[in-house]
């Protein structure tokens, strides 16, 4: 059963408001990671880090659903959040 492409698109994020730190330090001219995790299934965990200490997007998908994967890839390209997840 492929879940990730029955779930809303809004619940698939999983950096949100319940999980938000500031960070101690200014991020704004720090570099931007994006981490791609394929499992055997077909199923992808796309993360946003800014640095190593933070991260600030955290989706998933299936391999499938290109363009759920375009979406969260132009969203992270131009999302840089003030909050962000200390991992």
């Amino acid at each position: 059963m492929d879940i990730f492409n029955q779930l809303d698109e809004s619940k698939i994020e999983l950096v949100n408001s319940k999980n938000l730190t500031t960070p101690r330090y200014d991020l704004s001219n720090r570099k931007i990671y994006l981490e791609i995790y394929l499992c055997y299934n077909q199923n992808i965990c796309i993360v946003g880090r800014i640095e190593p200490n933070y991260i600030y997007s955290c989706s998933f998908s299936t391999l499938s659903n290109v363009n759920r994967i375009k979406k969260i890839m132009s969203n992270l390209s131009k999302n840089k959040r003030d909050s962000t997840r200390l991992e």
